[in-house]
């Protein structure tokens, strides 16, 4: 079972990067373009979601412990995932909230029409 305890996220920026990160109660902590060598460091109420728009120039801290991104939640070195809390310590799950939020305004912005996404 997830909880809702804060966690310290902590970014090392190896190179140029759009980052974009919510916490639970869908706060946006983090949303802009980051430069190389700049380290971000937040904290929020998990599960956090975060995107990296180019995952390879990342290197991510969570509670002061360096994690990798697992690969299932990278495609063409873009990353969407989410970080919950257990009872088995820190893990990744799919992006939720953050992803069906752009999909819904990306259908406004085009068709100006509502559709059932399923």
């Amino acid at each position: 079972e997830e909880s809702s305890l804060e966690l310290n996220l902590s970014m090392n920026f190896i190179r140029e990067c759009w980052t974009e990160v919510y916490d639970d109660l869908g706060d946006r902590l983090y949303y802009d373009l980051v430069s190389a060598g700049e380290i971000i460091t937040l904290s929020g109420i998990a599960p956090l979601e975060i995107l990296f728009g180019a995952n390879e120039s990342v290197e991510i801290f969570i509670n002061g412990r360096n994690y990798s991104v697992p690969d299932i939640y990278v495609r063409a070195n873009i990353a969407r995932f989410r970080i919950i809390e257990d009872s088995f310590g820190i893990q990744f799950d799919k992006f939720t909230k953050f992803l069906l939020v752009k999909i819904q305004l990306f259908e406004v912005v085009i068709s100006n029409k509502v559709f059932l996404i399923e």
